[in-house]
C-alpha cells in the first residue's frame, strides 16, 4: 500500500498544479501485483527516479515495489550517478544504469557506480555527443572493469525537423541524417569503435542502438548482458 506521507506530500499534490512537476502514480505500481507475465520495465522512460528534487519517499515505494515484483526486470537510468549510493544495494531484478554522452561524464559515472552494488551496471552513451582522443588518467577499458560495468548502449541524438538546425549547430561535430520521419546526429565512427573496442576487452555487452544504422551498417551489435 502507498503511504499517507506519499499521498499527502507537497510533491504529490504540486503535480496537481504544475504540469512539468514530476509526478507519481501509485495506482501504475499497484498494477505491476496485477501482471504476473514477466517482462522488462524501463522506469521513468521520461524523468528520473534519482533525479534532483525528487521526493525520496516516491524512490522508496518505487524500489519497493521492485524488490516484491522479482519476476519483472527493471531498467534505471539516471544522470545524477552521485545519488545512487544511497539506495544501494539494489534488488536483483534491477538493472542500474548512467547516462554519459562524453568521456568526462563516463569517468564520474565510472568513479560513482564503482561503490554502487546491482546485478547488472551499464552505461548508457546515448545521445553519444563528443569523446577524446586521447584517454584521461585512466582509460576506458580500465574504467569499465574498475566500475563492474556488464553493458553498455551507445545512440545517436535524434531530432525533429524544426530542431535540426539548431542542435547541428550546437554540436557541429555530428553528422545529420533523416530517420523516419525525424533526423539524427550521428556521432564520428572513430568514437563508436574506440568505446567498442575498449568494451571488447573488458568482456562488456556491446547494445548499438537503431538509430546509428546509418553510420554502422551491417556491424550494429545488440548484444544483452
Amino acid at each position: 500500500m502507498i503511504s499517507e506521507e506519499v499521498r499527502h506530500s507537497a510533491a504529490y499534490f504540486k503535480a496537481e498544479t504544475d504540469p512539468f512537476y514530476p509526478r507519481f502514480w501509485p495506482e501504475r505500481l499497484e498494477q505491476l501485483k496485477v501482471n504476473q507475465k514477466p517482462r522488462g520495465i524501463f522506469v521513468c522512460d521520461m524523468s528520473d527516479l534519482f533525479g534532483i528534487g525528487i521526493p525520496e519517499q516516491w524512490t522508496r515505494v518505487v524500489l519497493d515495489y521492485m524488490k516484491n515484483n522479482p519476476w519483472h526486470r527493471f531498467y534505471l537510468l539516471t544522470k545524477q550517478p552521485q545519488n545512487l549510493i544511497k539506495w544501494s544495494p539494489f534488488p536483483e531484478n534491477c538493472f542500474v544504469g548512467v547516462t554519459a554522452t562524453n568521456e568526462l561524464m563516463f569517468q564520474e559515472a565510472a568513479e560513482f557506480l564503482l561503490s554502487v552494488k546491482a546485478s547488472i551496471k551499464y552505461i548508457s552513451f546515448e545521445p553519444l555527443l563528443e569523446w577524446a582522443v586521447k584517454d584521461y588518467l585512466y582509460s576506458t577499458e580500465e574504467l569499465l572493469k574498475a566500475a563492474g560495468i556488464s553493458w553498455i548502449i551507445i545512440g545517436a541524438m535524434t531530432c525533429s525537423g524544426g530542431d535540426l538546425a539548431k542542435s547541428s549547430s550546437q554540436f557541429p561535430e555530428l553528422t545529420p541524417k533523416p530517420f523516419g520521419n525525424r533526423y539524427v546526429l550521428l556521432p564520428k565512427i572513430e568514437w563508436v569503435k574506440k568505446i567498442v573496442n575498449a568494451a571488447d576487452k573488458a568482456g562488456v555487452a556491446v547494445f548499438l542502438k537503431d538509430n546509428l544504422r546509418s553510420l554502422v551498417g551491417d556491424n550494429l551489435r545488440q548484444e544483452l548482458p
